[in-house]
């Protein structure tokens, strides 16, 4: 297909950016914080659990639970979304054939990601009740999931006319 790399390119760029934005607001029925419209992003929530992890870590270790308090350090995954698609994007400009595997490895990442968000607030009855009453799904994540859902669906369609 004549478009292929600029779809992908276009795609890879769309999650990148959603990265950046507000992925979850706290809930503006909740009125304990003064700020009611502050957000958390992808990048957010790295900084937040670079200033978590050794605290969580210490209750972990404290509490006998030492692998689930080091858990927290997957977190730092989520960093390699929007480094994937830069080098997707990079990758794609200068025209190399492989680029359509790191297009995939961010699509894949991304979707995971949000799939394991899901699961985690909708399986886990603490986490639900926190995301009812204090946080709410804002404009980013639902973006980035259309987008990796769109990139995962287009790299094997398009792998199947090749």
């Amino acid at each position: 297909m004549k478009y292929r790399q600029t779809i992908l390119m276009a795609l890879s760029l769309i999650i990148v950016i959603s990265f950046f934005i507000p992925w979850f607001t706290i809930n503006s029925e909740f009125d304990m914080f003064a700020s009611s419209e502050s957000g958390f992003s992808g990048f957010t929530l790295i900084r937040g659990i670079h200033y978590a992890a050794p605290m969580v870590r210490a209750f972990g270790n404290a509490y006998g639970f030492p692998f689930a308090a080091s858990a927290i350090y997957l977190g730092y995954l989520l960093v390699l979304i929007p480094i994937l698609g830069i080098a997707a994007m990079i990758m794609s400009g200068m025209r190399k054939p492989s680029s359509k595997w790191v297009h995939l490895a961010q699509f894949v990442l991304m979707f995971v990601v949000i799939i394991l968000l899901i699961v985690a607030v909708n399986l886990n009855r603490d986490m639900r009740q926190l995301y009812s009453s204090v946080l709410r799904l804002s404009f980013g994540l639902p973006i980035a999931l259309l987008a990796s859902l769109a990139g995962l669906g287009y790299t094997f369609f398009n792998n199947k006319k090749e």
